[in-house]
């Protein structure tokens, strides 16, 4: 059970961490000045579906 934890776990932080470069990126920072939130909006459900997903509680 403690080696699939980890897994799981070493697995959302990649993930963390992917978003996180992913925010400090060129494009999503056009985006945001732009003030173009369509696309930042999916982005964060399709963030916020997986840790739902994989989270159910």
């Amino acid at each position: 059970v403690a080696a699939e934890y980890r897994q799981v776990a070493e697995k959302a932080e990649a993930r963390l961490e992917a978003v996180a470069v992913y925010k400090r990126s060129t494009e999503f920072q056009d985006l945001v000045e732009e003030n173009n939130s369509e696309p930042i909006m999916e982005f964060a459900k399709a963030v916020m579906g997986e840790i739902k997903e994989k989270n159910p509680e």
